[in-house]
């Protein structure tokens, strides 16, 4: 199953989850933002896509191998999580050759962003 297959409130909560987690969007398509700004009708959907986002973002921010290795470990279980209430290949597990994430979804013109701060000024990066 891939996230397209899912009933639309679903495949909407949980992408709004996983986009708005920690992604700034500069110039949205129209797509894009009505992603973004899509009602939250189940809000389990929407809560595994905050989740799954948090997962990816650990691995991404992982300053050694031993956080990399416990960040994927971390994420493989939230995957196959949520591969089991939505469906197998919904998620792609840390052991295949895709992008971390819901399988199938690229979201064309996102930036991810943090926030450091270095000396007493906020730097986005």
């Amino acid at each position: 199953m891939r996230y397209l297959d899912l009933p639309e409130p679903t495949r909407l909560s949980l992408l709004r989850g996983f986009v708005e987690r920690s992604w700034h969007a500069p110039g949205l398509t129209a797509e894009e933002s009505a992603m973004i700004h899509a009602r939250i009708s189940e809000p389990q959907a929407y809560e595994d896509g905050l989740r799954l986002r948090a997962v990816v973002d650990a691995i991404n921010s992982a300053v050694d191998f031993d956080a990399l290795n416990a960040a994927e470990r971390a994420y493989d279980d939230v995957a196959t999580e949520l591969n089991q209430r939505y469906g197998d290949g919904v998620v792609a597990l840390s052991t295949g050759a895709e992008e971390l994430g819901i399988r199938g979804f690229r979201g064309q013109g996102f930036e991810t962003r943090s926030s450091v701060l270095v000396g007493e000024e906020l730097v986005a990066s």
